[in-house]
């Protein structure tokens, strides 16, 4: 009875082991191999035995001992196909048995998960409160608002008395003063821009160069 169902006094967990498939296993392999060739010998006779009987219907011996080779055939391939069902179920219980085992080690593991899982929720449980994060969001969300707007009056009139077009008329004229940055600069009554060759008798100069022009002469007649 303890060989069927185990000792309840020893507390020791039962194992599946693979050895007594294993040898099984081989010692089928061993009889099926063994079978095979005799079965392959008998083939044989059977098939020179046939050819003289054709030669000679009339041979009783020969009719006789070929009918025995036929039996002696059809017993030993009646065995053959019993070993390697045999053999089959052998490899399918021996498969379930490892199946069984994987089954076994991967709920230990998940066991083992879950207990350090536990473990760790309960030494960590102020710090993995689901209320605690919400809080701690929102309590981030609510510093960077209050940075943005501190940011936000820090540069206040920071950017007051600048004028976009002006910006872009003076990065123009820097673009063409450095492409024609070679030309020497004329005598003539024209414009700076002018003088420079940049433009022609049809175009004006930027706002800001009229203007630093005006303020320009304005100095001149003083200084007379």
């Amino acid at each position: 009875m303890n060989r069927l169902f185990g000792n309840k006094r020893g507390g020791s967990t039962p194992e599946l082991d693979d050895k007594i498939f294993d040898s099984s296993e081989a010692s089928l392999n061993s009889t099926i191999k063994d079978l095979s060739l005799k079965l392959h010998n008998i083939e044989q006779q059977v098939t020179i035995n046939t050819k003289q009987y054709k030669q000679n219907p009339k041979n009783t011996y020969m009719k006789k001992k070929l009918l025995n080779l036929l039996k002696q055939k059809q017993t030993i391939s009646n065995q053959l196909m019993q070993y390697e069902n045999s053999l089959m179920n052998v490899q399918q219980q021996k498969l379930n048995n490892m199946n069984v085992k994987t089954n076994l080690s991967i709920v230990a593991n998940m066991q083992q998960q879950v207990k350090q899982m536990k473990q760790f929720n309960k030494t960590n449980n102020k710090l993995l409160n689901v209320d605690s994060i919400y809080d701690l969001k929102d309590e981030l969300d609510d510093m960077m608002q209050q940075t943005d707007e501190i940011n936000e009056i820090l540069n206040m009139g920071n950017d007051q008395g600048i004028d976009e077009d002006d910006l872009n008329d003076e990065l123009v004229f820097l673009m063409q003063e450095n492409e024609n940055s070679e030309l020497a600069l004329g005598a003539g009554s024209g414009s700076y821009l002018e003088n420079l060759g940049i433009l022609d008798d049809n175009q004006q100069e930027p706002d800001f160069l009229q203007e630093d022009e005006g303020d320009f002469k304005e100095t001149n007649i003083v200084a007379e």
